[in-house]
């Protein structure tokens, strides 16, 4: 049995009333009162195509396209988005290629890293794959380190990189207010491959630096390349590090993947850091390295095997 909840506490509105706008507070008629039961809210169960899966983006998009719930179907004041991002384009991309998924294949979509193309961010950025970098020569580096990116955020990827510091120099124009990046123009455009190419001259010496020099996975001293960028399958966000470098702060972190047999459930994960969280235990960062790599250890809730692994046993004080 798998089931989908889009959950929330949601009022139920006056449908005389634009919901999406600013509302008059000096009437009766807009105050929330009662709440959608949970049998109104988008859901899904046992749909025929066998999976469900959700990317931060629409409810109405969460299984084979036969089998998604239609969004006229539900209040419209509930105020669910019915956007898509690269996460979920991407995934039905690959979910395109088969018609059945074993376990590799499904950690083949899990640990994906390709953007798809056109993109899906909220901004428009698909202007930056349009320049003519023959007009633009001391740019040119940049430009077409871009343009043939093959959109897979692995270590060795340069074009990553690049793509990397103008994504983070572009949200940063946008939280800072300026909604002129919503769209990126020509001119928009050059101005970002500019910094870009400036940032990494600046910082690295060259502007063909690879995204694990760029990015890294830090654990107190310990720093190692880190793969990913924001909305592929297997993101990462990052936050400034030192020298020019990102650190990763959101994203893949820790992840486990259970599979129900016959003999009982097969369980494996991994932590981004370790199990502990004390700097100089063993555990504090021997994870990292899985971690990056895409690797997943055994694990078990079974007590008899628990303690048959167990490196200690004890009794809490």
């Amino acid at each position: 049995t798998i089931f989908y909840l889009s959950n929330g506490q949601i009022p139920i509105r006056n449908k005389e009333y634009n919901w999406l706008t600013t509302l008059p507070g000096n009437t009766s008629k807009t105050l929330w009162t009662i709440y959608h039961p949970i049998e109104e809210l988008p859901h899904y169960l046992n749909p025929a195509s066998g999976y469900l899966f959700n990317s931060n983006h629409s409810p109405f998009n969460a299984s084979a396209k036969n089998d998604n719930i239609k969004y006229k179907d539900y209040d419209p004041t509930m105020g669910y988005e019915r956007n898509e991002n690269n996460r979920s384009v991407r995934f039905m991309e690959l979910l395109a290629s088969y018609n059945k998924i074993d376990y590799a294949d499904f950690k083949k979509v899990k640990f994906d890293r390709q953007l798809p193309k056109p993109l899906a961010y909220p901004t428009n950025t698909d202007t930056l794959f349009l320049i003519d970098a023959r007009e633009h020569p001391a740019l040119s580096t940049v430009i077409n380190t871009l343009q043939q990116w093959d959109r897979i955020a692995d270590t060795n990827s340069k074009g990553a990189t690049i793509f990397s510091v103008i994504y983070y120099y572009v949200v940063d124009k946008l939280i800072q207010g300026d909604n002129s990046y919503n769209t990126i123009t020509k001119e928009k455009a050059i101005e970002v491959f500019s910094f870009a190419n400036d940032y990494l001259v600046k910082y690295f010496g060259s502007t063909t630096v690879t995204l694990g020099d760029y990015q890294k996975l830090v654990r107190s001293d310990k720093a190692i390349p880190l793969a990913g960028v924001p909305d592929v399958i297997a993101s990462m966000e990052s936050e400034p590090y030192k020298n020019g470098m990102v650190k990763g702060r959101q994203g893949e972190s820790y992840i486990e993947l259970v599979r129900f047999t016959k003999a009982g459930p097969q369980i494996e994960s991994i932590h981004s850091y370790g199990a502990s969280n004390k700097p100089g235990n063993k555990h504090f960062d021997d994870q990292m390295e899985l971690f990056t790599q895409q690797k997943l250890k055994p694990m078990s809730l079974d007590k008899a095997t628990v303690y048959k692994n167990a490196e200690r046993i004890y009794h809490p004080q």
